[in-house]
């Protein structure tokens, strides 16, 4: 009965913790909102009523690459580097472009760690918003450690590479998010497994998600639910534990 009434206290402290980070981005969020709606008053007082014409072509620029990629799934820029765009592929490799040139060397090239079948692979990349403090890239990809089929159970990762002084390449990997590994059997609706540090991918579905993060430097990642449809099993609901990570959106501050 301690044991019970412990849990329950553990279980309500991470609900509150929970609820507390909830608030901070939502009022985050309203600041951001909060600053569009001032900088579209202070247009509306300084042109008056007359018509605010902006030129578009001076806003965006195009640039195409043509270079036969297989499964290009995510790009970003180098903050401060707008020629420098990196373009991810769900294989594992992402690769450098330099004024829409593609560079002959990979940027990182991790394909030998990622599962790629199915709705698996490197799903999304994004380089920190405050690259001259934290010249880091970020990515999620899904885990080819587990010794299992390519659609058998396997684990999901968030890590993070520090991205050379010259931009050209990403090294030593960190991991954030996913440093155990499921059982081989899976995790099903195994309680004791959601607390540890593992993304559970049942499923070849709905794995892992995409990346975010906003100016003040906040990630925000989303967690498919590992789910295949259209044969929803009893663990989809799985995704209404808190401690489950699938079928979330996580913050990192």
């Amino acid at each position: 009965e301690e044991e019970s009434r412990g849990g329950w206290r553990a279980r309500k402290r991470r609900e509150k913790e929970w609820g507390r980070k909830d608030r901070q981005m939502r009022t985050e969020m309203d600041l951001g909102r909060m600053r569009l709606k001032w900088v579209c008053l202070l247009v509306l007082v300084w042109f008056g009523s007359g018509e605010v014409t902006v030129e578009m072509d001076n806003l965006v620029h195009e640039v195409a690459l043509d270079a036969g990629f297989a499964t290009p799934i995510d790009v970003d820029w180098i903050p401060g580097e707008v020629t420098r765009m990196i373009v991810c592929e769900k294989s594992g490799v992402i690769h450098l472009a330099i004024n829409g040139v593609l560079q002959s060397k990979p940027f990182l090239d991790i394909s030998n760690r990622v599962v790629s079948l199915g709705g698996r692979g490197l799903i999304s990349c994004i380089i920190d918003t405050q690259f001259k403090k934290h010249p880091f890239l970020y990515v999620q990809y899904v885990d080819r450690r587990l010794n299992t089929s390519e659609d058998g159970v396997k684990s999901g990762k968030i890590v993070r590479f520090r991205v050379s002084k010259d931009l050209t390449r990403a090294f030593g990997q960190v991991v954030l998010i996913g440093k155990q590994v499921p059982p081989a059997t899976g995790c099903g609706l195994n309680e004791s497994i959601f607390s540890k540090d593992v993304i559970c991918l049942d499923s070849k579905h709905h794995n892992m998600g995409g990346l975010a993060m906003s100016p003040s430097g906040n990630m925000f990642i989303a967690l498919g639910d590992a789910q295949a449809p259209p044969d929803f099993e009893d663990t989809a609901f799985r995704t209404q534990d808190l401690e489950f990570m699938g079928g979330k959106v996580l913050c990192i501050t």
